[in-house]
């Protein structure tokens, strides 16, 4: 069933994607809306990849054992990729306290995000083939709040120098 219902969804944005570019390329017009919302856009390659990661991740799903990715987003800059990702820890790890706090050590914390960092990175892989870690900056969020960036293969913890 739950297969079935990313499939819908995937479908979807490329069907609407696709009517986007279509009405473009007939030079229609929104009359509804003021006319720059008309003008012609084509994105990069790796704008279009950014935007096909975050339409395929940008759900709740596994990320790690003790980690849950609420949803997932890319940003395509000049100098690397941005991505946000909200977590919640699974039900196994119980171990957050509300109001970016857990319970567990700094240390315990920060290789579970580290994990979390490497998984996200195979994910960025599949669109990105070949770039380097050192091109991705990955900010984990739990539930809202800040728990650190991951960058060039290594977590900080908000806070952390």
């Amino acid at each position: 069933m739950r297969r079935w219902m990313w499939v819908v969804t995937i479908v979807s944005v490329v069907l609407s994607l696709v009517a986007g570019w279509v009405m473009a390329q007939e030079g229609i017009e929104y009359p509804y809306l003021a006319a720059e919302y008309s003008t012609r856009y084509t994105p990069t390659l790796a704008e279009w990849r950014g935007l096909q990661l975050t339409a395929h991740w940008n759900s709740p799903g596994g990320l790690t054992e003790r980690l849950q990715r609420v949803n997932l987003t890319v940003r395509v800059r000049p100098h690397g990729l941005i991505l946000v990702v909200v977590t919640k820890p699974q039900p196994s790890w119980d171990t957050y306290r509300g109001a970016g706090r857990f319970s567990c050590s700094d240390e315990e914390l920060r290789a579970t995000y580290q994990q979390a960092g490497e998984e996200t990175m195979t994910i960025v892989e599949m669109a990105f083939p070949d770039i380097s870690s050192d091109d991705v900056t990955i900010q984990f969020f739990v539930l809202g709040t800040i728990v650190g960036t991951w960058r060039g293969g290594t977590m900080t913890l908000e806070g952390e120098d």
